[in-house]
């Protein structure tokens, strides 16, 4: 499909991993479901339908292990934040297939736990079940291929929170910045300037505040301390703003702050959280994935102690009715 514009050779190659082993795992549940409920012949048996069910078990391991830290990988890219998919249609419909996988991850693990007491009774309705949940995820896996991932910037914070107050020590002078309403577009930055050299040089002549690389914008004196400028901020996010305090006699004092403006007004209120999430669902895609490392890694380890330790067992009675009289 079209997903590998998304991104380079990971992403090309995540979503091929997790289509393919859905895939997989769903087709294959569903041929054991129409095996098993089925009314013509050949219809499996429970003894059969037991057999096959243990020995799907470490294919159906293997491919939930992939679609799951694929799945979660492949998230970090098409979520931006929580709000982003709690009100957006990609993302409800990429939440309600997280929900069926984990459905019919517990429909499978019931049916693997179902099958160490009751030789698989009852399993044949709750593979009918899990393979029509398969079925509606991959419906819904063909959704999310022709919608547009949940990455609107109103639904996503960029950068730090928006600056409320800056003070700070420049040379001899103790300034203090404010900017409101400090949203995209026609704004007042007020700037406090104290001196703090005893004699003092002189006093303050004039204040220019300068936005990004705009031109500077003259100030004018509020009180004996208090300076005001027009400002119009180009966009939301992080800004240098430049002060410049001129004095009789002296150089020019220059401080530069970063500045980080608001959200324009017309964003949508945060209902949860506006903050990104991408970094985080890929490292929990690593983690997930050394997590299924160690793993399989023990269960390979357990299951070699197995074969291993099997025809030792079978030996002990040999030797045991050999040393019979």
């Amino acid at each position: 499909g079209h997903f590998g514009s998304r991104g380079g050779a990971t992403w090309v190659l995540a979503s091929s991993l997790h289509l393919a082993a859905g895939a997989a795992w769903a087709g294959a549940v569903l041929a054991l479901a129409d095996a098993s409920i089925r009314r013509g012949t050949p219809r499996l048996g429970r003894d059969d339908l037991g057999s096959l069910l243990r020995a799907f078990r470490g294919p159906a391991a293997a491919l939930v292990t992939v679609v799951v830290v694929t799945g979660v990988l492949l998230a970090g890219d098409v979520l931006g934040s929580v709000d982003a998919a709690l009100l957006t249609l990609y993302g409800r419909v990429l939440l309600v297939k997280i929900g069926l996988v984990a459905l019919a991850l517990l429909l499978a693990l019931r049916t693997t736990r179902a099958l160490r007491s009751t030789e698989a009774t009852g399993s044949s309705r709750r593979i009918g079940l899990e393979a029509a949940v398969g079925v509606v995820v991959l419906a819904l896996a063909g959704t999310l291929a022709s919608g547009q991932p949940a990455l609107q910037p109103e639904l996503v914070s960029s950068g730090p929170p928006p600056s409320q107050i800056i003070d700070r020590h420049v040379s001899d002078l103790q300034e203090t910045l404010m900017v409101r309403p400090n949203r995209p577009g026609a704004s007042i930055a007020f700037v406090d300037v104290l001196d703090t050299r005893r004699p003092s040089v002189g006093p303050v002549l004039g204040v220019s505040v300068v936005v990004a690389t705009g031109a500077p914008v003259e100030a004018t004196r509020v009180d004996d301390a208090r300076w005001a400028a027009n400002l119009t901020l180009p966009r939301s996010g992080e800004l240098p703003v430049r002060v410049l305090v001129r004095r009789r006699g002296v150089d020019t004092v220059v401080s530069t702050y970063a500045w980080v403006v608001a959200r324009s007004a017309g964003s949508r209120p945060t209902v949860v959280s506006a903050a990104p999430i991408g970094g985080l669902l890929r490292a929990a895609a690593v983690t997930l994935l050394l997590l299924a490392a160690l793993l399989w890694w023990i269960a390979l380890q357990r299951r070699r102690l197995h074969w291993h330790g099997e025809p030792a067992r079978s030996a002990e009675p040999s030797r045991q009715r050999g040393a019979q009289p």
